[in-house]
This record gives C-alpha cells, sequence and structure tokens, in this order.
C-alpha cells in the first residue's frame, strides 16, 4: 500500500470484458494503414507459440533459407523506428502495411508476447499494440505487431506547453489506473508472466526462485549487493513501511516518454493514443511503476519530465519506498 494510505491511487472499476481489439496501440511512429489479421500474418506465430529457424512447418530446409533472405531484404527496405545505442540490441522497423517489426533479446520478446495478449484480453480497451506474432532468423527473434499513427512523446515533450504536459500526465495516470485494476490472481507468482521476477536498470537481474508474495519479492531486491553490510541492508529495509503490506498490481515497468505515442488534435490539445514496449511488465508491488518511472533520473537531468508524472504514481505517494530504492540503487550489482 502507499504511504498513509489505504488504497493504490486509483478509483474506478476493472474491465470485466475479455477478448476485442486492444485500441489500435502502435509500436513506434507514422502512419499505420489496417489492422491485420490474427496470428501468423507477417511471419507470425501459429497458435500457442512462435516460428523457429525461419521456416514453415512442413517446409524444406531451402523454404527456411529463403524466408530468412525475403525478412532480411524487407527490413532493409523498411523505415527504422527506433535503434538501441547498439543496433544489436533492439531495432524497430515499419515495414508496411501497418505492421511493426521489433528484433531484439529473445528473453525481452518472450514477456512481450505474453503480455499483449493478455493485456488485449483483460482490458481490451488499454491502447497498445496489437500483437500479430513471432519468429526466428538464426540468432534473432522478430516480433510483429500493429501500428497507428502518431508521435514519439520524448521527440514532443520540449513543445509542449505546462498546460499540455500536464493533460498528457492526467490521461497517463487515467491509462495506469485502469491497467492497475488488474491485481494478482490467487497461488500466482509475482513478476514477467511466466519468467518470474526481474530487476531491470543498467543491467537486468532475474530471480531464480519463484515469488509469492511482497516480503519474498523484497528479499530478492536486498540481496541483489555483493558489499551491503548486513546492518546497512536492515537499516534501509527497516525504513521501509511495515503494514499493510503493498498490494501487487499489473505494472508496465518502463514508463517513459519514449514509450508512450501521442497525437495532437484539430484544436492543438495532445492525446495519448498508445503505450508500447511492454518487455518489462508484469505483476509487481503497487509501488514499483513508481521506482521503475525514475530509475534513469541523474542529477545533471534538466527535463522537466519529472515534474509532471502521473500523480497517483509519483514519489510523493511512495515516498520512503521510493526514497530507499535510490539510495539502495547505489549498492546494486547491476545499476
Amino acid at each position: 500500500m502507499s504511504d498513509g494510505d489505504g488504497d493504490s491511487g486509483c478509483e474506478g472499476e476493472s474491465e470485466g470484458e475479455s477478448g476485442g481489439d486492444s485500441g489500435g496501440g502502435s509500436e513506434g511512429q507514422g502512419e499505420g494503414e489496417g489492422e491485420g489479421e490474427g496470428e501468423g500474418e507477417s511471419g507470425g506465430s501459429s497458435e500457442g507459440g512462435s516460428s523457429e529457424g525461419g521456416s514453415s512447418e512442413g517446409g524444406s530446409e531451402d523454404d527456411g533459407y529463403d524466408l530468412a533472405e525475403a525478412v532480411v531484404r524487407l527490413l532493409d527496405k523498411s523505415e527504422v523506428l527506433y535503434k538501441s545505442a547498439y543496433a544489436a540490441l533492439c531495432m524497430v522497423f515499419n515495414v508496411g502495411g501497418g505492421i511493426v517489426a521489433k528484433v531484439t533479446g529473445q528473453e525481452y520478446l518472450q514477456n512481450e508476447y505474453r503480455a499483449l495478449p493478455y493485456l488485449a484480453e483483460q482490458l481490451p480497451s488499454l491502447p497498445i499494440p496489437r500483437l500479430h506474432g513471432m519468429i526466428r532468423i538464426g540468432h534473432y527473434p522478430m516480433q510483429f505487431t500493429s501500428l497507428v499513427p502518431g508521435l514519439d512523446l520524448e521527440k514532443q515533450w520540449l513543445q509542449l506547453n505546462d498546460a499540455d504536459k500536464r493533460s498528457v500526465s492526467a490521461q497517463l495516470d487515467k491509462l495506469l489506473c485502469q491497467l492497475r485494476t488488474l491485481k494478482l490472481p490467487p497461488e500466482t507468482p509475482l513478476g514477467t508472466l511466466g519468467q518470474g521476477c526481474e530487476d531491470s536498470r543498467r543491467g537486468i537481474r532475474i530471480s531464480s526462485e519463484t515469488i509469492l508474495d511482497v516480503e519474498k519479492f523484497e528479499d530478492f531486491i536486498f540481496a541483489g549487493s555483493k558489499f551491503a553490510s548486513v546492518m546497512y541492508t536492515r537499516f534501509l529495509r527497516d525504513l521501509l513501511p511495515a503494514a499493510p503490506p503493498a498490494e501487487v498490481v499489473f505494472t508496465h515497468g518502463d514508463i517513459c516518454p519514449a514509450n508512450v505515442i501521442v497525437d495532437q488534435n484539430e484544436d492543438g490539445s495532445w492525446k495519448v493514443v498508445a503505450i508500447i514496449d511492454w518487455e518489462s511488465s508484469g505483476f509487481y508491488p503497487e509501488y514499483w511503476e513508481c521506482v521503475k518511472m525514475t530509475n534513469n533520473l541523474k542529477p545533471s537531468d534538466r527535463d522537466d519530465w519529472y515534474h509532471f508524472l502521473p500523480e497517483s504514481l509519483s514519489p510523493q505517494r511512495y515516498p520512503a519506498y521510493w526514497l530507499v530504492d535510490r539510495l539502495w540503487d547505489r549498492s546494486l550489482l547491476n545499476s
């Protein structure tokens, strides 16, 4: 729970419907056309899995090489929407037809591959990318999702006035409150859907054990240092609220302007049209979204995004958890 409060900072009811479109969210930016049909499109996987080695079931080895060559040619002529500092880590392409291809590490794509259909079923009105499938060419997994018109908030942020920034923040707050209506089902482990708990900072730590409650999750976080003394670790941990225990809710895990797609209305106002990049998502303590939103905050930063964080997830709502994590972060091996 939040410090001194008994709820998770959001009001409203959870959505009870299942199925349906996920709201037409985009992965990246640009003009998109059409929705596409189900899995298996654009080289997507068949039901329940992904295509391995670039070859279809029952095809010859030459068919696999032909597909690999075709995919490479497709990416070569596609618009690059995103490229990480090291291109081999992650690239996102607009391959046309309203489809985006993401090429990155298997562990990231597997989590997003599970999360997107889960969210589309549980919260069909949440604006997120629609999954079309995943294939692997050699060592490179590729995920295909929908694309809708929109602009990267990170590139637009400096053009927004304070009223626009407050409006975008309020819209994000409403969407994240909707997300947080998804509570951890009974007997379900915390963390990503099927991969356990992760703590992503400069590097990623993954729990080797199944975690079923918040106390065990905090054990995992406070076991991440090789040089912090037992006294120092206990001193920081004792600063966390003792009761009631934090609620466990579905969490994006990497809310930042680069992962928010916006569009400008005819009257000049701005609308949030999608939240993208769900690789770090899963069921985590309610304060975890707050902690993760500021993982990259440095003393030298001048970006006022941090003054407009969604209200229900701001550090003011979870001050003890936020401050303890900032101190503990200095001791972590993956920081």
